[in-house]
């Protein structure tokens, strides 16, 4: 036949296979190919089978002689003839039709390991771009490079008939063809490419393995989701693409340099040139690549659909990711025209059992230890010593990351995009509330550790750090209970993690899951887990500065438990209990409750929660002014902690007997004590995240600068407790930032502005019910003294009421706008 004449071969291929009456995935099974493979050959996307492919498809559609010339003259009319020789010279790379975006930092390193190591291998989950980085690498490399696409073959044993068929080697029919290979390259100085190994891995093992052996000169360079395992391989995970920063906000420049923002513009210019990342859709195009992972096919994906969507519109619609990118480039492998197809492709070759544990995992938000994986997913076809192999071949798979957690484990996560995929399947296979009802309880058991620990001061600084790394468990657990209207469950879960919300300033977030808890029906019928979660509650409103809504929930706890009879939650509720009282001037009261507390504590052996009770027993006194007694509860409790029954000085609970000491310092005049304390209070909140008194520590510190001739260094300070208390909602941590704000502007003779502030704090305090103790207010009195003087009585009453005018937002404002100090120019 005329090769001018000779039809495409992709059409002349489906015309066969339709006359012979067989579907793709019928004539790819008998000719020992995959279904994948056959449909890029008739659609023209594969150009170059191998003529072993061809000889196997014309065997399966029983073409005669006739037709079988056809074939292979519409193959050769496609691919121009090479003559057959012990190996070619040189095989073209794939030409890319777009620019390679990013990877600098893996580019220079894997040119570096490809000229050192025989045998490197990419790894990495589907569409994170092994292949397109694996032929920039192999671009660079000086000699002869031979690149094999293995995803058209199905049958692992043909791997060497493939590679051989591209070399032009000959079959020696007295010998293996992997051995009459590996004799025709055996002098050879080559690199050869093998792309997309993952599904015949046992093949590429072998072929590597024993051509490596035998052709000294020979390299080899492999994309899979799983090393190929072998001596001598070193093995490069590919990382997504770097991403915008996710704490706070970023400057245009630093969104546009990340490598995922750059590679959304560059695909995104390719369907709407006057694409561009500015002011106003930088913060979409960031929120795209991170809720994407970095991923570049789910990114290219996306940015295909800026013709038709507003970037905006495409960063909400991926919370269903897999519906907007279901349609993909036509000119594309299938696994990569959707986002669904490349993790399908993953999915499929994994074993019954890594399916199984696969989509069991999806349950799990933010990650998960061996530990957690064996609790929760043990069972039903796996059993708890199989999790760690079967997770370890996840890893090994790049479907499950593992990277350092705290104590020295290990921790396992999904990406997100796979994770949704990984809870789709779990819902597929129809025992998806049993597994989340599993997960739920393995978070209530933590959570019931954690309070029992907490009340006996067992590692506090560890529960802290490990409570932190569950955060988003706790957050699916806590909203699986709401939606199933399991009220006990919870509840007993929110009552262990508080300590998580209260140390971390997480108390919104706290209060709110606990108030729709106990609006569940049924919920007043667990009176023991209804009275710890009151309690919890209580605690946080008070952080907040909620005293009224505080002292109601705690009286309610405290009501319960002495109902309930449970000595360890009625001593936390009635110490707890005496927090608002305290915040509200009620100090006689407080003194009553926390001595309370700190008699129960005793009488169950507890020392260490003792000493959290003489620690809150000292800040009572110490409102009241008697100054020598807070002192020494203060004291008592150090020495009690230092003794460690809570972890020593360094414990969390240090924080509140170091504030009282700093304050006493402030109020008697004591300077360098006070100074001493503070930054023993602010130093444990920096190590340990308690944030409790940190911004009135900050302020205090603030304050002891200013008395020391450093209102420079009391600015900065001040400043820090306003943005802390900002970002905690502590209304409390605002009155003594803006109180100290009063004090700096007096000191620097700014007179009106410091009453002003003044009574912008003494208005919030109304606000909280929270009034000013008799030894706050001497020493504020003394502060502001200078401004009373310079204005007299009259202008002093305005500049009061007009600061009592101002809402918190307007007095923050007017604190930072506080100009430079005036007196010193």
């Amino acid at each position: 036949m005329p090769t001018e004449h000779a039809p495409e071969l992709g059409e002349l291929l489906r015309r066969c296979r339709v006359a012979a009456g067989l579907t793709q995935e019928e004539l790819a099974e008998q000719a020992g190919l995959s279904a994948r493979g056959l449909s890029d050959l008739e659609r023209g996307v594969h150009r170059a089978p191998h003529q072993d492919t061809l000889q196997r498809l014309a065997q399966a559609l029983r073409m005669n002689e006739v037709d079988r010339a056809k074939l292979l003259a519409a193959a050769r009319h496609q691919v121009p003839h090479q003559r057959a020789s012990s190996f070619v010279p040189a095989i073209e790379l794939p030409r890319a039709l777009t620019v390679f975006v990013g990877r600098d930092h893996e580019l220079k390193e894997l040119r570096r390991l490809a000229g050192t190591c025989r045998l490197l291998t990419l790894t990495g989950t589907g569409g994170v771009g092994k292949t397109r980085l694996a032929i920039e690498v192999a671009r660079d490399i000086p000699g002869r490079v031979v690149f094999v696409d293995l995803a058209i073959l199905a049958d692992s044993t043909l791997v060497a008939q493939t590679i051989a068929s591209i070399l032009g080697v000959r079959d020696q029919s007295q010998q293996p063809i992997l051995q009459t290979l590996a004799n025709a390259l055996q002098s050879a100085r080559l690199l050869v490419l093998m792309d997309n190994c993952e599904h015949l891995i046992a093949g590429c093992a072998e072929l590597a393995d024993t051509l490596l052996r035998g052709c000294p000169h020979l390299r080899i360079l492999t994309t899979s989701r799983e090393p190929l395992g072998i001596d001598g391989e070193a093995v490069w995970p590919v990382p997504p693409l770097s991403l915008p920063s996710f704490n706070g906000p970023q400057a245009l420049e630093q969104i546009a340099d990340s490598e995922a923002v750059r590679l959304f513009t560059e695909r995104a210019r390719s369907v709407l040139p006057t694409f561009a990342v500015t002011e106003h859709t930088a913060a979409a195009v960031a929120d795209v690549c991170i809720k994407l992972d970095g991923i570049p096919l789910a990114i290219e994906l996306a940015a295909a659909r800026v013709r038709a969507l507003g970037v905006d519109q495409i960063a909400t619609r991926l919370n269903n990711r897999f519906g907007l990118l279901a349609t993909g480039r036509r000119a594309a492998l299938p696994r990569h025209q959707t986002l669904r197809a490349a993790i399908d492709w993953s999915y499929e070759l994994l074993s019954t059992a890594e399916q199984r544990l696969f989509q069991r995992l999806a349950v799990f938000a933010g990650g998960w230890t061996l530990e957690a994986a064996e609790t929760v997913c043990a069972g039903h076809g796996i059993e708890a010593g199989e999790v760690l192999d079967v997770l370890s071949r996840l890893v090994d798979k790049s479907l499950v990351l593992a990277e350092p957690g705290t104590g020295g484990t290990v921790r396992y996560c999904f990406l997100e995009t796979i994770r949704q995929y990984a809870v789709e399947r779990l819902q597929q296979a129809g025992d998806s509330e049993l597994h989340y009802k599993l997960h739920r309880d393995w978070c209530e058991a933590i959570g019931e550790q954690a309070l029992n620990d907490y009340w006996w001061g067992v590692n506090l600084l560890g529960w802290l750090e490990r409570l932190k790394y569950e955060q988003a468990n706790f957050r699916a657990a806590l909203g699986f209970s709401l939606e199933r209207g399991e009220a006990e469950q919870g509840l007993r879960l929110a009552a262990g993690i508080w300590v998580l919300w209260a140390r971390r300033g997480s108390w919104a977030e706290g209060r709110d899951w606990i108030a729709r808890l106990l609006t569940l029906c049924g919920a007043a019928d667990y009176p023991a887990a209804r009275a710890d979660a009151l309690s919890a509650a209580g605690q946080m409103a008070f952080q907040q500065g909620d005293y009224i809504s505080a002292q109601m929930l705690l009286a309610e706890a405290v009501a319960l438990q002495r109902k309930v009879g449970n000595p360890r939650g009625l001593a936390m509720a009635v110490t707890h209990a005496g927090l608002p009282a305290r915040g509200r001037g009620q100090y006689e009261a407080a003194r009553l409750l926390h001595e309370e507390g700190m008699l129960l504590s005793r009488a169950a052996g507890n020392r260490g929660y003792e000493a959290v009770c003489l620690s809150a027993l000292a800040h009572a006194v110490y409102l009241q002014g008697e100054y020598e007694l807070a002192r020494s509860f203060a004291e008592q409790a150090l020495v009690l902690l230092s003794a460690g029954h809570r972890g020593g000085r360094a414990s969390v609970d240090a924080t509140i007997p170091l504030y009282v000491l700093g304050r006493v310092g402030l109020c008697t005049g004591n300077y360098g004590a006070a100074r001493q304390f503070f930054e023993e209070t602010l130093a444990l909140w920096r190590t340990t995240g308690d944030a409790r008194s940190a911004p009135q520590a900050l302020a205090g510190l603030g304050c002891v600068s200013l008395m020391d001739g450093d209102p420079a260094l009391a600015r900065i300070l001040l400043e820090e407790a306003l943005s802390l208390s900002e970002e905690l909602g502590s209304s409390v941590g605002l009155v003594y930032a803006l109180e100290g704000f009063a004090a700096l502007a007096a000191a620097e003779s700014t007179s009106e502005v410091a009453l002003r502030l003044a009574g912008a704090a003494g208005a919030l305090r109304a606000t909280l019910d929270h009034p000013i103790s008799t030894p706050e207010h001497t020493v504020l009195k003394r502060w502001l003294e200078p401004a009373r003087r310079s204005l007299g009585e009259h202008a002093t009453a305005l500049a009061w009421a007009a600061g009592e005018a101002l809402s918190a937002e307007q007095a923050v404002a007017c604190a930072r706008a506080l100009p430079p100090d005036r007196s010193r120019r």
